[in-house]
């Protein structure tokens, strides 16, 4: 049987993962283990290869580019405009760009669309952002054989937004890695060498930006110690993002609060089972990816209600109204307070996180690849 020849872009996948880094890693690895169909090729800065290239070094470019966003711009439209017309057709390929815009078109190509916090909350992106994903996705969503939403709530966005795609959209979940994230991923030895102690520090778990709201957390947090309703550090992973500086510095002076950075994928897990509750204001996700995890390693989760968060979340964190910072600093005081009223949360967080697997997100997608497939060769 014939092997369908698909070409993944890797562009996303080097150290440190933001969430769609994360995203392709983990469905390219998924795929990797089914036996299957397909023949996966890598592509990442111009060149194809069977494995991605995710050395040291490119790890700290890519930590300085972030840092710098009009540079960071410039790099993408040069990148985009120039590196994918060098690829040799010496296969039949179908192309998946993980990351909304094509660098390969010579391909019949499919697109992941995230979010459209660009659209929806423009001010919480770079202008150069903001412009480019204006002046490309348009077209890049119009010419697509197939668009991947990670969420009912991204569909009906994207469906408002552009319906003459609505009949190319697929809804794949994200997933969970269930062998490296469960109620046992605690692990002292790692919770050591943070210097924390198992269920004794609250959590935040996300890029270091604005729209995560954790200004509002760290307000949230202030209002406990005030009140002396806790004494337990609250802890901040996340690699730095657009207008990360105020931010960073309310981190700096607020009292008991430590930013541990970008943390390894391999300490993540016990990170989270390790907090006594994950916290995560976000404004807007279209998906959640930190929030899933949490409930996974029996974690008890407060976020804010509506949108995709509280699809993928169902009824198993403790919702509060975005903007609500009372709300908020009540659910964490109430869990420092009497751990115990979390019970039913985790245990619903465990059963809904069963669904939300990296398996079934490989699954759908390789079925939306047949079928592209045989639309073309």
């Amino acid at each position: 049987m014939e092997k369908m020849n698909i070409l993944f872009s890797a562009q996303g996948m080097i150290p440190p993962l933001t969430g769609i880094g994360r995203y392709a890693t983990s469905l390219s690895r998924a795929m990797q283990q089914f036996d299957t169909d397909v023949d996966l090729d890598y592509y990442q800065f111009g060149r194809v290869s069977k494995k991605t290239n995710n050395e040291f070094l490119l790890s700290k470019i890519r930590n300085m580019v972030n840092r710098f966003p009009a540079l960071k711009s410039y790099l993408r439209k040069k990148y985009h405009i120039s590196h994918g017309r060098h690829i040799v057709r010496a296969k039949n390929y179908i192309y998946h760009e993980p990351n909304y815009i094509p660098t390969v078109l010579q391909y019949p190509y499919l697109v992941t669309v995230h979010d459209l916090s660009h659209i929806i909350n423009p001010e919480w992106h770079p202008v150069e952002r903001v412009r480019f994903l204006s002046e490309h996705l348009p077209l890049t969503l119009e010419k697509a054989d197939a668009i991947f939403v990670v969420s009912k709530s991204v569909k009906k966005e994207l469906t408002r937004w552009m319906p003459e795609v609505s009949n190319k959209l697929h809804i794949t979940y994200n997933g969970v890695d269930h062998t490296r994230y469960s109620p046992e991923s605690c692990n002292k030895n790692i919770l050591d060498k943070y210097n924390l102690f198992n269920k004794e520090y609250f959590l935040f778990l996300g890029t270091i930006e604005p729209r995560k709201k954790i200004e509002d957390l760290l307000i949230a947090y202030q209002m406990l110690a005030q009140n002396k309703k806790t004494s337990l550090p609250l802890i901040i992973v996340g690699g730095v993002g657009w207008k990360c500086e105020d931010i960073l510095d309310r981190i700096k002076h607020s009292k008991n609060v430590r930013w541990l950075q970008y943390v390894t994928e391999k300490d993540l897990p016990a990170l989270l089972a390790g907090a006594r509750c994950m916290v995560y204001p976000s404004a807007y996700e279209g998906f959640g990816l930190p929030v899933l995890e949490a409930m996974t390693v029996g974690t008890p989760v407060i976020t804010t209600s509506g949108g995709a968060i509280q699809e993928i979340g169902g009824a198993a964190p403790f919702y509060f109204h975005k903007g609500d910072i009372e709300g908020m600093a009540e659910h964490m005081s109430n869990i420092a307070i009497a751990p115990e009223c979390a019970c039913d949360h985790i245990t619903e967080g465990l059963i809904r996180s069963s669904y939300f697997t990296w398996d079934r997100c490989a699954s759908r997608t390789l079925n939306t690849y047949r079928d592209v497939w045989a639309n073309h060769y």
